[in-house]
């Protein structure tokens, strides 16, 4: 047996990464990128605020200095904190403690305070000077707050609060603070240095400062009281909030990042998905054809790919060798026929030349015209069944050699109905089937299986005499199936002739070769179709089956 070599489009399966190297890809990516934007959620929070409140600290720091500073260059020396008259201090409310490093120092109980004026509060001309010089120093610095503290009776001087935008009397300290000022206040006295602190509420931060002023420029002497700063920072928790903003929109721009990415990995999944897909049906309809290799980028669907075109062409050869098979036992087939052949050729061709004999050993007796004339046309018809015969032999025992071409077989089928129609008009013979129904025939070989079967039909229903004969030929196409069909109303086959129908010289009739459904179905099988026989109804029905497509 010839072995068939066919080569396919072959696809390396090393050069492109695999889909499990991208999964993980996209999982290490997502991890990695959560992971890092929680870490920078986290220091967000943690530093934002920090941030804001150091910052605040500085600049507060620098500010108390000019305070200090403004103090103990003031243009007035007689206006000291010394020289102040005493007054009644303000209440503490020790209810809150102060958070940070400052010294607490507990404030004495208030003396008798004395009655306020209506609308304010009582200030001496040294006061109103000190106060100036704060609301000087503060006029820029928007939502800070200060003044003076005198340490003898624990009392805040000179308060000032310039860029206040809030309802309420601008000049009254702020009650529940003044506990923390006095604190810190005295403690930078004390200590003689800077003293800062900080309260975190919750929804802002108040810094608190102090430093230790002197009544000269040179401060030769010891200290005679602090100056004082306080701020609030209100924007602390707008800034946690911009945070969790920011963070939200981290964890979105991972969500966008994600979905890209892996719509990225499936539309290279779908890729390969079709291009498998294509590969099947290319395999489905015709093996033989070439396909150019697609272009997928997984390695996956690369060895797939590599796997269908090592079976197409595994297909291809067992296809090959398949039909080499069939040609075989087909073959056999018909030599194991000539084994029937000799006791067919030597019963269907004796009573011929026989009759021959007879006609011409009477053609030498007898010199009569009219009996030479009758002896010489039945040799010639008795020739001309011999001619037949042989003719039928030689095609059963030879390969039937094709020439196919798009036919419509309607058409064909019309003519053969046309044809028989016009030699026995006595039988009703109609084509009932559709109009354009074409296939990739023999149109020579098709009309010889038109005639066959007709002619069967024809023969079977005059043997049976059957009242109002009639034959039908239908032709349909559907599911890409062409449908042909012979029936009539002959009465049908018995069941031992629906068995042999098919079988070379088996034949109910006299004169019969039972050759011709042999040679129908072999043309019906080298067409690459399916022949049939059947009873129904009244009489016989021949099913034959084409693809409308070659295969």
């Amino acid at each position: 047996m010839k072995e068939t070599q066919t080569t396919g489009p072959m696809i390396s399966a090393w050069h492109a990464p695999s889909l499990r190297s991208r999964v993980a890809l996209l999982a290490g990516t997502v991890v990695i990128l959560l992971v890092g934007t929680l870490l920078i959620l986290l220091w967000v929070l943690r530093t934002t605020q920090a941030n804001a409140v150091a910052r605040s600290q500085k600049h507060l720091s620098a500010v108390a200095k000019s305070l200090k500073t403004a103090y103990e260059s003031r243009p007035n020396p007689t206006a000291t904190i010394t020289r102040v008259e005493v007054g009644p201090p303000p209440p503490p409310k020790p209810e809150r403690s102060p958070a940070g490093n400052s010294t607490e120092i507990a404030p004495p109980p208030p003396p008798e305070q004395k009655p306020k004026p209506p609308g304010g509060r009582s200030q001496s001309p040294e006061e109103q000077s000190l106060e100036q010089i704060t609301a000087k120093v503060l006029q820029d610095e928007t939502g800070i707050e200060g003044g003076f503290f005198r340490p003898g009776d624990q009392r805040l001087l000179g308060y000032a609060f310039p860029t206040h935008e809030g309802p309420g009397d601008p000049k009254a300290l702020p009650a529940r603070e003044t506990p923390d000022i006095v604190n810190i206040a005295s403690a930078a006295f004390t200590a003689e240095s800077l003293q800062q602190n900080e309260f975190y509420g919750p929804h802002d931060v108040v810094l608190f400062i102090a430093v230790p002023v002197c009544d000269t420029a040179s401060c030769a002497g010891a200290p005679v009281g602090s100056a004082w700063l306080m701020q609030r920072i209100p924007g602390a928790e707008s800034d946690r909030k911009r945070a969790l903003l920011w963070s939200a929109f981290g964890f979105g721009a991972i969500a966008c990042v994600t979905v890209l990415f892996a719509f990225f990995v499936l539309r290279q999944v779908g890729q390969g998905t079709e291009a498998i897909l294509n590969r099947l049906t290319w395999m489905e309809s015709d093996l033989n054809q070439q396909q150019h290799p697609p272009t997928v980028r997984l390695a996956e669907f690369h060895r797939v790919l590599d796997g269908l075109d090592r079976l197409g062409v595994a297909l291809r050869g067992q296809i090959d060798r398949e039909r080499e098979l069939q040609e075989r036992v087909r073959q056999n087939e018909r030599l194991a026929a000539i084994g029937q052949l000799a006791a067919g050729v030597a019963h269907e061709l004796r009573n011929p030349l026989a009759t021959i004999r007879l006609r011409a050993q009477m053609t030498q007796r007898k010199t009569q015209e009219e009996l030479s004339s009758q002896g010489s046309t039945v040799i010639l018809a008795e020739v001309d069944r011999l001619d037949a015969m042989i003719e039928r032999l030689l095609d059963l025992s030879r390969p039937i050699r094709l020439s196919t071409v798009k036919t419509e077989i309607s058409t064909i089928a019309e003519s053969a109905v046309v044809r028989w129609r016009a030699r026995r008009a006595d039988i009703n013979l109609r084509f009932i089937g559709q109009n354009d129904v074409e296939a990739t025939v023999d149109p020579l070989r098709l009309e010889q299986v038109f005639d066959n079967l007709i002619e069967n039909a024809i023969h079977q229903l005059d043997e049976q005499k059957t009242d109002r004969p009639w034959i039908k030929v239908d032709c349909q196409e559907q599911s890409g199936e062409v449908t042909l069909t012979v029936s009539d109303n002959a009465g049908g086959f018995s069941l031992a002739a629906l068995k042999s129908a098919v079988e070379p010289f088996f034949t109910t009739r006299a004169k019969g070769t039972g050759l011709g459904l042999a040679i129908t179905q072999e043309i019906v099988h080298a067409m690459h179709g399916t022949l049939s026989i059947a009873n129904e109804g009244d009489g016989a029905v021949v099913r034959i089956l084409f693809p409308a497509e070659p295969r």
